[in-house]
């Protein structure tokens, strides 16, 4: 009957779940019981090319950091070719100035239970005329995610931290500037648009698509019009200096 059935089922999974805690591997798994099982072959194994990837579980664990690129390593997988494809080009958003004043001065709200109240707010009096206009500052992107977060980890970080990449796998970075090829206003961007979902239109992407899905990923090259290598350049300056500060 069913429940004899999932009673099987379940016997299978608890075999299969026990066999990952000896690194023997099953296809009888969920996405979770397969990360449980590479964990323990991770904490448990000798093998030297493991010996990075404890940490790594442990910092999975950690919900809040495990999808951080600057604090979880990526696997050690020295045929791994990663390429990262990203629109720049376009104002976006990436600070605020917020204000105690602007909070206090808000209308009352009878709704809201004491304390509940809004600490403060943005400071829709902040402007600089060009970058900071009615309290949000904007800066080079893809309309959604700023340039700092798209490019850093990929044009610096991997290729320059042991830590962060322990296979020293191969990574190249290919932006794609916004560019309007008519007048005439497209509600998906166009072919050469950089917003940041409308790329998947984007003519030149697609071509590098292809090339990846042809197995020429590594053939690709830098293709980097932004002012990332001067960003980049700043923050591993700063960085050196605070690990140097640290040490003293």
């Amino acid at each position: 009957g069913v429940g004899s059935a999932g009673a099987e089922v379940e016997a299978k999974k608890q075999a299969a779940l026990k066999a990952g805690s000896k690194g023997e591997f099953t296809p009888f798994w969920t996405i979770e019981d397969a990360v449980h099982a590479l964990r323990n072959q991770a904490l448990n194994s000798q093998d030297p090319r493991w010996a990075d990837r404890g940490k790594a579980f442990q910092v999975w664990e950690q919900q809040r950091k495990w999808t951080n690129p600057l604090v979880t390593p990526l696997p050690h997988a020295p045929s791994l070719k990663i390429v990262a494809l990203y629109g720049v080009g376009l104002r976006t958003e990436r600070s605020y100035v917020v204000s105690t004043a602007a909070a206090a001065n808000q209308p009352a709200d009878e709704t809201l239970a004491a304390g509940d109240a809004v600490p403060w707010l943005i400071d829709r009096e902040a402007n600089n005329g060009s970058a900071l206009v009615r309290g949000v500052q904007t800066s080079d992107g893809d309309g959604t995610v700023n340039l700092l977060s798209l490019g850093y980890v990929p044009y610096s970080a991997w290729r320059k931290r042991a830590d962060l990449n322990p296979g020293s796998s191969f990574v190249v970075v290919r932006e794609f500037a916004d560019e309007r090829v008519s007048k005439i206003p497209s509600l998906r961007g166009g072919p050469g648009t950089a917003q940041h979902v409308d790329i998947l239109g984007n003519h030149k992407l697609l071509a590098d698509l292809l090339a990846m899905a042809a197995g020429r990923a590594g053939k690709l090259e830098d293709s980097v019009v932004s002012d990332i290598p001067r960003i980049a350049e700043e923050i591993d300056r700063r960085l050196a200096t605070a690990e140097r500060s640290s040490l003293a």
